[in-house]
């Protein structure tokens, strides 16, 4: 879609499937606490994925909830913020060039699922 905004996401495992993907804001789905320290974020996957989901699971600069900007209601605006973008495409972490937006680091998983 014309001026959508496009979330990039890539793992360190290069070479391998499932590794890198580009998502369109407008097939977000939803985003959970996954552990202590990471968020998993869903997106609607291709046609030819048929059922599934594409999953990518982000690690946080530190453990959610121990300082204001880690609590989970502000990742969320975060998020939120990025998929609203005006720019065409963000790239929200990228193991491959060390680019991330905060509070997300290293050890990014792009997957999909049934």
């Amino acid at each position: 879609m014309k001026g959508e905004t496009y979330l990039y996401f890539s793992d360190g495992l290069t070479g391998t499937a499932n590794d890198t993907g580009a998502f369109k804001s407008s097939d977000f789905l939803g985003a959970e606490i996954a552990g202590a320290s990471s968020v998993v974020l869903k997106f609607k996957a291709g046609e030819k994925y048929n059922t599934k989901a594409a999953v990518i699971t982000l690690n946080c600069s530190a453990q959610l909830g121990s300082n204001n900007s880690l609590k989970f209601n502000n990742v969320c605006r975060t998020i939120s913020g990025l998929l609203n973008s005006s720019n065409n495409m963000v790239s929200v972490a990228d193991d491959a060039n060390g680019i991330y937006v905060y509070p997300f680091k290293p050890s990014t998983d792009v997957d999909d699922v049934a």
